[in-house]
């Protein structure tokens, strides 16, 4: 009785190597999407260190009678991309305008916004925080 495996080897190795690409770009294709989280939350991070960093230089107006109309709460700052791995953020600051301030805050309270944008991939996102400075000497 003869055995009759011409070829054997050849097709065994053609299967083994299929499943072996399939696995690896599985792998890629893993690496790929855990990589555009990172850079995501990258992003995200340093867009609300850069609002809360501009937020923070207002702060030597809080209690000196700034009122809400007052220029030094605008602010309109782009961070090159050099400095942030390729993205660039723009950063504004201003007050929240009075019909979207929550009911019954006093009038000495003045919350001013930043707002951070920067494009991730083909969307553009944005980070806003608000904080209250205070309007009346202390």
């Amino acid at each position: 009785m003869r055995n009759n495996q011409n070829g054997y080897i050849l097709f065994d190795s053609l299967i083994g190597m299929v499943i072996l690409s399939v696995a690896l770009l599985s792998l890629a294709a893993l690496f790929m999407q855990t990589t555009k989280g990172t850079l995501a939350t990258d992003n995200l991070t340093k867009a609300a260190y850069i609002a809360n960093d501009q937020l923070s230089r207002l702060k030597v107006h809080d209690g000196q009678r700034q009122d809400r109309n007052s220029a030094v709460w605008a602010n309109n700052v782009i961070l090159p991309a050099e400095e942030n791995h390729g993205t660039v953020f723009s950063v504004t600051t201003g007050v929240v305008p009075a019909d979207n301030l929550p009911p019954g805050l006093i009038d000495d309270v003045i919350p001013v916004q930043a707002t951070v944008s920067w494009n991730e991939s083909t969307e553009e996102k944005q980070l806003q925080i608000i904080t209250y400075y205070y309007f009346g000497a202390r």
